[in-house]
């Protein structure tokens, strides 16, 4: 599942319900949203907790750059396995 929300928080509300933990599991998370590194790392062990893989990311020239151009890039740590 790829989120990007405005940040950690609204990601948090759509991810933190039941169902969402649970239908995750066993796959991977990827989070895109703003945040700090201390999010990254908070949502990382709630992911561990629930059985889910997680990649933290950044979306690098956005917005002065529209997706597909050559400029437009994604950087990922986390879970690679």
């Amino acid at each position: 599942m790829i989120v990007s929300l405005s940040n950690y928080a609204a990601a948090r509300e759509v991810l933190g319900g039941e169902v969402a933990s649970v239908s995750l599991t066993g796959k991977t998370l990827i989070q895109l949203s703003s945040g700090t590194t201390k999010e990254g790392r908070d949502t990382a062990a709630w992911a561990h907790e629930h059985g889910v893989k997680y990649l933290d990311g950044a979306t690098l020239a956005y917005p002065q750059h529209k997706s597909g151009g050559a400029d437009f890039a994604f950087w990922f740590g986390g879970d690679f396995s």
